[in-house]
C-alpha cells in the first residue's frame, strides 16, 4: 500500500490545487509535501495530515481504504439511485478520461515512455477506475 497510499497524497495534493495549497492548507512546506508524494523516498504523510487533506480532496483515501477492505463508502447524502450522483459520476469519468487521454498521449508521443511517465499514466488510472466504480455501485441499487 506504500505506493499507492503516494500516489493517492499526489492525487489529494492535485485535487486542492498543487503543493503550495496543500501545504498552506496543513501548515507545512511544499518540500514536505513532495516528499510525501515521491515513491523514492521513506518519508510518509502523518495521519493527521492525511485526515486533513482527505478531507479537503474529496476523502479519496477514505473511499480507497473502504473498497480494499471490501466497503462501500456512500455518504448520507449521495445515496445510490438519485439521478444527480450519475450525472454527477459521468462528469467525474469524463474529465478524469481526458486527464488520462492527455497525459496518456503526450508520454507516448517520442515513442517511449519513461519511469516518470508511467507514473503519471498510473496516477491519471485511479480516478478513471473511481468513477467507473461509482457507476457500477449507481447501477446495482
Amino acid at each position: 500500500m506504500s505506493n499507492s497510499l503516494k500516489a493517492i497524497v499526489r492525487h489529494l495534493v492535485e485535487r486542492v490545487g498543487g503543493q503550495i495549497t496543500a501545504g498552506k492548507l496543513l501548515g507545512v512546506s511544499t518540500t514536505e509535501i513532495s516528499l510525501w508524494g515521491n515513491d523514492n523516498t521513506t518519508r510518509f504523510i502523518p495521519v493527521d495530515h492525511l485526515v486533513d487533506l482527505d478531507a479537503a480532496g474529496g476523502d479519496l483515501f477514505l473511499k480507497h481504504l473502504a473498497r480494499q477492505r471490501g466497503y462501500d463508502l456512500v455518504k448520507r447524502d449521495e445515496q445510490p439511485g438519485k439521478a444527480e450522483n450519475v450525472f454527477n459520476t459521468i462528469g467525474q469519468f469524463a474529465k478524469a478520461g481526458g486527464d488520462l487521454e492527455c497525459i496518456t498521449l503526450e508520454a507516448a508521443s517520442d515513442r517511449e515512455i519513461t519511469p516518470n511517465e508511467e507514473r503519471a499514466i498510473r496516477d491519471k488510472m485511479r480516478p478513471v477506475k473511481d468513477s467507473l466504480e461509482e457507476l457500477e455501485r449507481f447501477l446495482a441499487h
